[in-house]
């Protein structure tokens, strides 16, 4: 979070997406589509030894429900914070970390 908000900060980023092309000068340009967030992620992965197979655009977006799930979010506030309608998607995403969280898991713990 510490990167991101220096991110945010150092680019100017007040509203809209994230993730944007740069121009000479540091002219923010249009959202990057998800294929060349994708690759950048993938590219990044490759620098630090992760196997870029195991990576998308969406890892982000799963990393972040797995991590909310694993510090108590419920189903509710999960949906919410990933803008999602239905649970189908952020419990696929965190089934392990919700697994853990269950009544026979915290019987056997």
């Amino acid at each position: 979070m510490e990167a991101l908000t220096k991110y945010i900060e150092g680019v100017g980023i007040e509203t809209g997406p994230l993730f944007c092309r740069f121009y000479k000068g540091g002219k923010l340009g249009k959202r990057l589509d998800a294929n060349r967030v994708s690759s950048i992620f993938k590219r990044l992965a490759k620098l630090v030894g992760v196997d870029p197979s195991d990576i998308s655009g969406h890892s982000t977006r799963v990393g972040m429900a797995q991590d909310l799930v694993a510090r108590g979010a419920d189903l509710p506030a999960l949906m919410q914070a990933g803008r999602w309608k239905t649970p189908r998607m952020p419990a696929r995403y965190s089934e392990r970390q919700i697994a853990k969280q269950s009544a026979v898991a915290q019987f056997f713990s």
